[in-house]
């Protein structure tokens, strides 16, 4: 949340949400991971429309910096 739309985590819920098919056959597993990234997804987007947590102002050169490690965090696990 702090950092805003730089990271993008909207893409990274859906993410989330789809791996917990692959990750556990336990049907009530995968209703809680449902769940949770749920929660986090619109907590997410609250803070978007609502901004109850600021987000850090930074310079261009530092969003590119953070959208780039981000995708490959993201890629490499």
């Amino acid at each position: 949340m702090l950092l805003g739309n730089v990271v993008e985590l909207q893409s990274v819920v859906f993410f989330l949400l789809l791996i917990t098919f692959l990750l556990f056959d336990d049907s009530m597993l995968r209703k809680m991971c449902f769940i949770i990234a749920l929660v986090i997804l619109i907590a997410l987007e609250a803070n978007y429309f609502a901004r109850f947590i600021e987000p850090l102002p930074l310079s261009e050169s530092y969003s590119i910096i953070f959208k780039t490690f981000s995708f490959l965090g993201l890629f490499v696990s």
